[in-house]
């Protein structure tokens, strides 16, 4: 009877252990390691998943049986280091396309060292890890933006300000000075640059989101010739820069100082 019972005993333990490794969801195995040889004792059914073998099919084959060379010789090393160490070792893996994390550790048996571990299919973890990083970088650099958006109207504001005083002092300049005056042919840069310097104050309150866009008939030929200077200044001096201009093309409704940048986006980045 005791002996009938051990047997009983003894069967539904392998029955459970059978059916543990019949429906695992994760990698089951179970190895005897040499220096030379990781073979396979026990594994799990699901790893026709991974490898296209069932566990039973893996019964007694080698590492170089199962796994293509270069990837079996390092499951080897790795099986051999755990079991001479006694550590228990975590690896990331690569196969098929798949990303698997391996927890590999040693038991004892009759003397013997075994090898035995589980194997996680993370794919579908990493990649939404990797999208979370996408997203988490795409908020890091909208608010970048944002940021610089804030920094460039209070810099907008702060320039224009100075504007106002160079421009009305100019303006004061013209109508007093004499028009015979020499000093005239220095005073019509000036109000030019302080033209350009309101535009570009303009552009940047525009990306800041707190200026307002002017949207006007403009003529494309003669606004670009306008830009010219300030072309001239933003690409390389070992670029010449020449136009062909349409002459007579209808205007376009639109706002200059956003054109003008797009103009100057174009060139540069050619």
């Amino acid at each position: 009877t005791v002996r009938k019972q051990a047997e009983e005993a003894l069967r539904e333990s392998h029955e459970l252990v059978a059916l543990f490794m019949r429906h695992s969801p994760i990698y089951i195995f179970i190895k005897a390691v040499t220096a030379t040889e990781s073979r396979v004792l026990q594994a799990s059914d699901n790893f026709e998943q991974m490898i296209g073998r069932k566990g039973p099919d893996m019964v007694g084959k080698t590492m170089e049986e199962l796994f293509p060379a270069e990837l079996a010789a390092k499951i080897t090393v790795d099986d051999w280091s755990v079991v001479t160490s006694g550590k228990v070792l975590k690896i990331d893996e690569d196969l098929n396309g798949r990303n698997y994390t391996s927890i590999k550790f040693p038991i004892s048996q009759e003397g013997r060292t075994l090898l035995t571990g589980y194997t996680i299919d993370v794919t579908d973890l990493k990649q939404a890890q990797f999208e979370r990083e996408q997203i988490s970088r795409k908020m890091l650099e909208a608010q970048k933006l944002e940021s610089l958006g804030v920094l460039a109207g209070g810099i907008a504001h702060d320039f224009n300000n100075l504007l106002t005083g160079i421009v009305g002092y100019a303006s004061l300049i013209d109508v007093t000075l004499p028009r015979e005056s020499p000093i005239r042919a220095h005073l019509d840069p000036i109000q030019k640059a302080a033209a350009r310097a309101a535009h570009l104050c303009k552009q940047m309150l525009a990306y800041s989101g707190k200026g307002r866009f002017v949207v006007q008939r403009l003529d494309l030929g003669q606004l670009i010739e306008e830009t010219t200077e300030m072309l001239k200044v933003s690409i390389s001096k070992k670029v010449e820069l020449r136009m062909q201009l349409e002459r007579g093309l209808p205007p376009v409704e639109a706002d200059a100082t956003q054109i003008r940048q797009v103009v100057m986006n174009l060139i540069t980045n050619a």
